[in-house]
């Protein structure tokens, strides 16, 4: 099977949560024989940091990642800085595809990430080529209640309009819980099956959590986290769902205050830029976005908490 998977932006090598589910999705598919091409829609932050500017990259052997780096791919992601989603990839496409439609033609699974590009992977598939939505959340939520002046009602139903096409006219749907699931079946008329896909990590990259490295201290003694306190740790990105955690995590912290013995609260990621730093109590510490030390930050924790209320990491307990 020649599957063409089909991303908004470089994926490899995954940094954010979106990019490991993204490829973790199809790593396993050459194991199998199989092969993989996957096509990227512009480029990366990360990418154009470290001036990676290949235009192809070979993964594996049956797995290849082709970037179209093109000016206008990064022109109209401009308006997710500010919140929005990304609603012009699609049109972006019709003036910008650098060699997507022979790799639509020559595919025999087409697998679109996310609803923005797949109106164009619709109009230039045959009927014979089975394209499958992979959603990373329910977007109408995501974006349900985005407060960006002047756009409100037109960002809503723009997306509405997109996810609703990909999850009716798609020949099945890849999403990340029942839930998700659900609420498609009950918003929409879902054009195929639905797959539970749930999000998890890659066994490679398990290892041994080391609470006493030099490290793990050095986190400690950064945030005068004291030697004897329990560490709870949440980590996310800058984005709706993940504030809301972050948010409940605050909450959590509050009623423990005083609590003995000591616990404190560690959140990492670009996400603490969304809360009131003023307001936090003294046994929370955000980070901001880290990358020295990154993997210090959980051998310094004892606890991780995932207190998801909406997207993709939600999970099912």
């Amino acid at each position: 099977m020649h599957l063409c998977q089909v991303a908004p932006y470089v994926t490899y090598p995954p940094r954010m949560g979106g990019d490991h589910r993204t490829h973790g999705l199809v790593k396993e598919f050459p194991v199998e024989g199989d092969t993989v091409v996957r096509y990227c829609q512009g480029g990366s932050p990360a990418m154009y940091k470290s001036l990676d500017l290949r235009r192809r990259v070979q993964i594996t052997d049956g797995y290849e990642e082709r970037r179209h780096l093109h000016p206008l791919h990064e022109v109209i992601k401009a308006p997710m800085l500010l919140g929005y989603p990304n609603l012009l990839a699609s049109h972006a496409l019709r003036l910008a595809s650098d060699g997507l439609d022979e790799m639509l033609a020559d595919a025999d699974v087409v697998l679109a990430r996310e609803p923005w590009q797949t109106p164009y992977i619709l109009d230039h598939t045959t009927e014979e080529t089975p394209v499958v939505f992979s959603s990373h959340n329910v977007e109408t939520e995501r974006f349900g209640d985005i407060h960006q002046p002047l756009f409100d009602e037109h960002v809503e139903a723009r997306v509405d309009t997109l996810e609703r096409r990909s999850v009716e006219e798609s020949d099945a749907i890849i999403c990340t819980s029942d839930r998700d699931a659900r609420v498609y079946r009950e918003q929409y008329d879902p054009g195929g099956p639905i797959i539970v896909a749930p999000n998890g990590t890659y066994e490679s990259a398990l290892r041994e959590h080391r609470p006493n490295s030099d490290g793990a201290i050095q986190v400690r003694e950064r945030y005068d986290i004291p030697s004897t306190a329990t560490v709870c740790l949440f980590m996310g990105s800058n984005y709706k769902p993940n504030v809301e955690a972050a948010e409940a995590t605050v909450d959590v912290a509050r009623r423990m205050q005083g609590a003995q013995p000591q616990v404190h609260f560690l959140i990492m990621g670009s996400v603490g830029n969304a809360l009131d730093e003023s307001s936090l109590p003294e046994h929370v510490t955000t980070t901001g976005y880290v990358e020295a030390n990154f993997e210090a930050h959980f051998d310094a924790a004892d606890i991780a908490l995932n207190p998801m209320l909406s997207g993709g990491g939600l999970t099912s307990s």
